[in-house]
């Protein structure tokens, strides 16, 4: 709840509700908004210095601090470089996949390959015992 708390302010100020409000339309899957569950982490974030607050009429308004900011775009900074890993090794994992359908196909055709020699090896085989048998009885 913390990260997205933090993503979602750094779009700017938000009252509480207006929170709990937008975290529901996105329906983002292990995020169950509530007040239970928005305001303590409001209040946890305010104590660390990341988030402040402003209170305009009855509605209390939180926005990130400059260390907030700081915090935010380090943390996405962190989940850039962790995504360009996944893609690296996203797509060294296609070209092993790759080499191993190649080989795969390769293996076939040396299946094939076996198979017919086996094939000629068994009728030269069986011409020898023929024509043994024919000169040289059974």
């Amino acid at each position: 709840m913390k990260y997205v708390l933090l993503l979602l302010l750094s779009f700017g100020r938000l009252h509480g509700y207006s929170i709990i409000t937008i975290l529901r339309e996105l329906g983002i899957p292990g995020i169950t908004p509530s007040p239970g569950s928005v305001y303590p982490t409001l209040k946890k974030l305010e104590e660390e210095g990341l988030v402040s607050v402003e209170k305009v009429g009855r509605r209390v308004y939180y926005k990130l601090t400059e260390k907030g900011k700081g915090y935010v775009k380090a943390e996405i900074e962190l989940m850039m470089g962790v995504l360009d890993l996944l893609r690296e090794l996203h797509e060294k994992a296609l070209k092993k996949l790759s080499a191993l359908r190649e080989v795969d196909e390769g293996l076939e055709e040396v299946e094939t390959i076996v198979n017919e020699v086996m094939s000629r090896l068994d009728s030269i085989l069986k011409k020898i015992k023929d024509t043994k048998n024919k000169y040289f009885g059974k």
